[in-house]
């Protein structure tokens, strides 16, 4: 398709986004590395509630503090909210980390299945 000289190619659709049999495939390969990927899914479950205690924080840190003129106390939830931003951070750190080794993991077993089927023909 050719419009004012730029060209636009048209992306095929291939299969469908998700396709059951697929992740049902790929799920053998993720078993050996379960506890590992419950772990990654607690830590995501973590993370998402240390990043919904921002909002909370700052509600707290208005209503009470900020209104009424109370610094000591703006200062102390100050400091508990830098708390769980380290916090949230580090958990997310931790996170990625074990995202991805799951997933290097799980790309050595796909390649070390594949290159002994193509040997053993």
């Amino acid at each position: 398709m050719k419009d004012s000289g730029h060209t636009f190619i048209e992306e095929d659709v291939v299969g469908k986004a998700y396709d059951r049999k697929i992740v049902g495939r790929l799920i053998h390969y993720v078993h050996p590395y379960r506890w590992q990927a419950a772990a990654a899914v607690i830590l995501l479950i973590v993370v998402s509630l240390l990043q919904l205690a921002g909002p909370l924080f700052t509600k707290i840190a208005i209503d009470r503090y900020i209104t009424p003129g109370d610094l000591t106390g703006l200062f102390r939830i100050s400091m508990f909210f830098l708390l769980v931003l380290v916090l949230e951070f580090i958990f997310y750190v931790i996170e990625i980390n074990l995202m991805e080794w799951i997933g290097q993991h799980i790309m050595f077993d796909l390649r070390t299945e594949t290159f002994s089927h193509l040997q053993k023909m």
